[in-house]
């Protein structure tokens, strides 16, 4: 007895180890990248459990923390962390690394429930999962936890699934429905596991009238969270502000950097790229480098048919629809590890609808179970001795932890992270562009970390993104504020120019051409810029306050009271305005005005 114990709960031990042995280290990082949206720039996590319903609110506002998904369950983990411990990035990392070992020990129970017959293959798989560096994003990562609850919540509705199945109890099926809403709401790419829940019929041996029933919970569930986000992204739930951001000339909208599918029109074209990523993440399952956090344009290749890598692709999905159907009961493994793979990565194949990102590491936490369980299945082909296919997959396993343990450090913060992966990511538009950003930003707020050479290397990666690729609006701005930090208004002249012939429905380039102008003390030259911008973004309060004041320092006091007395409409009480719509008044012997300003 005491045998069979602790076979079977050593095994949960060793995956506890392994899991600690690569993310202990974790605890003792920052914040990175965009756990700023998630968290430290969120206002609805920071009040904590003050105002929970905030939490559930869906909006576009053009403000960076509602630029999450509607993801209120992980926001929720996020303001708990919060309200009890404050802003404390190793209480995050602590709870990350905690979910990805109960995850872990999870998928062991949830295989052994599956695959009784094959205890230890599941183990096998289950050291895999827990030792793949391809992990490493959404453990090391703090906003990664969305990833973590998604598949948690989904691994948990799987095996309810199976429970039913082999058991017939009836609450564990009723029960099934919220723990897949639950995972929903914890990342959107969770409704994958409807349809994996549904090919389990397929691999559990029971009667007829329960596979029916577990069909019908099936699409129940798939039902349900459907029109739940049909209701939260309808006009009476979703606070949609664009037509706000369109009237103050701040709307901006472009996918492509981060997906340059979103321009491909063509549905072959983009059939052969979503082929091509799913030939891409087997690839890096078997072959994890070079792992980056940024795989957006001009790194991630877009190809057509005349590519290979499409067919190669096209050849995993035909496999796997071949042993389906004539091995799902002789193979129960590769072709169930498939059929996960396949059907948790189509949310990321961008085939249907475009991704956030052409690819990620993240994109393939869940699909990864699945490249796992078919491995391991394989390995079984060759008639292996239990000895023998142990030490095959330790010794795999072995490998892949020494990556991933490796591969942690990069994200003990965003500097870590970005110089970890510049070199690799140097045709990267994107990530060039948030290095010079990262760069830029702490030679402006911490004078005392100032290197030499700082200013040109700051310059050299805004110009290597606009050089690849002239679609990021932000990128202009930057660069433009950058040269007039350095103190280069005629290079930073050409940039606001180009920007503001490109991006005509934009008030921010024009802004920021006046201000060369101001910089100068060309007033005159630059109330003619502010004057585009008020037209461009007429409910902006900015764009008057800029117009006023240039008007004010050319001593049009009459002409600067009247452009701030129509902007007053839009400020909303903003101190700033009044602040400088005071001397104006006063200049302008409005002195009734000034006393109630």
């Amino acid at each position: 007895m005491d045998s069979v114990k602790f076979k079977r709960y050593g095994k949960y031990a060793v995956i506890v180890i392994l899991a600690l042995i690569q993310y202990a280290q974790t605890t003792r990082f920052k914040y990175a990248l965009d756990d700023s949206i998630f968290i430290t720039k969120n206002s609805r996590v920071q009040a904590g459990l003050d105002d929970i319903p905030r939490l559930f609110e869906n909006a576009r506002t053009g403000q960076i923390e509602n630029e999450t998904g509607y993801r209120p369950l992980l926001l929720l983990t996020y303001a708990i962390e919060v309200h009890f411990f404050g802003l404390k990035p190793v209480v995050a990392h602590r709870t990350n690394v905690a979910l990805y070992i109960l995850l872990c020990c999870l998928i062991l129970a949830f295989l052994n429930r599956l695959f009784p017959d094959h205890p230890l293959q599941v183990f096998l798989v289950t050291v895999l999962f827990t030792t793949h560096p391809l992990h490493v994003e959404v453990v090391a990562n703090i906003k990664g936890r969305g990833e973590m609850l998604a598949m948690l919540f989904g691994v948990i509705y799987t095996y309810l699934h199976v429970v039913y199945l082999r058991t017939n109890k009836w609450h564990v099926l009723l029960l099934a429905p919220l723990v897949f809403i639950a995972a929903s709401l914890g990342k959107e790419n969770a409704i994958t596991f409807s349809a994996v829940s549904f090919a389990l019929l397929f691999f559990v041996k029971t009667d007829n009238l329960r596979k029916v029933y577990s069909g019908l919970s099936s699409f129940a569930s798939l039902a349900l969270v459907l029109l739940m986000r049909l209701y939260v992204y309808s006009d009476q739930f979703f606070s949609d502000q664009t037509t706000e951001l369109i009237d103050k000339g701040v709307y901006h909208s472009d996918m492509f950097l981060g997906n340059p599918l979103v321009d491909v029109e063509s549905k072959l074209t983009l059939m052969a790229n979503s082929l091509n990523i799913v030939w891409y993440s087997v690839k890096m399952f078997f072959i994890p480098s070079p792992l980056v956090h940024d795989y957006s344009y001009n790194y991630f290749p877009v190809i057509d048919w005349g590519s290979p890598l499409p067919y190669l692709g096209l050849t995993i999905v035909l496999l796997t629809l071949i042993l389906t159907i004539v091995a799902a009961r002789k193979q129960p493994l590769i072709v169930l590890g498939l059929v996960w793979f396949l059907v948790t990565l189509s949310i990321y194949t961008s085939f249907v609808r475009p991704a956030t990102d052409i690819f990620a590491e993240r994109f393939v936490f869940s699909p990864s179970l699945g490249l796992c369980i078919a491995a391991v299945g394989a390995l079984g082909l060759f008639k292996l001795d239990a000895k023998k296919l142990a030490i095959i997959v330790g010794l795999w396993s072995a490998g892949l932890l020494f990556v991933s343990t490796s591969r942690a450090p990069a994200w003990k913060d965003t500097n870590t992270l970005l110089e970890a992966d510049i070199e690799t990511l140097d045709d990267c538009v994107r990530a060039n562009y948030n290095y010079a950003l990262y760069r830029h930003q702490r030679y402006d707020n911490y004078p005392n970390s100032r290197r030499p050479g700082d200013e040109e290397t700051i310059l050299r990666h805004y110009n290597l993104a606009l050089n690849q690729s002239d679609r990021l609006a932000n990128l202009y701005t930057a660069l433009g504020n950058a040269y007039m930090r350095f103190k280069m208004p005629e290079k930073a002249y050409p940039v606001f120019k180009e920007a503001s012939e490109k991006f005509t429905y934009l008030a921010k380039p024009l802004t920021q051409l006046g201000n060369v102008h101001v910089s100068q003390d060309r007033y005159d030259s630059a109330a003619f810029y502010f004057t585009k911008a008020v037209d461009v973004g007429k409910t902006n309060p900015e764009n008057y306050m800029n117009l006023g004041l240039s008007l004010y320092h050319q001593s049009l006091y009459d002409s600067a009271l009247t452009v701030m007395a129509t902007g007053e409409q839009y400020a909303e009480e903003r101190v700033d305005y009044y602040y400088k719509y005071l001397p104006i008044c006063i200049k302008a012997d409005s002195l009734q005005r000034a006393a109630q300003v």
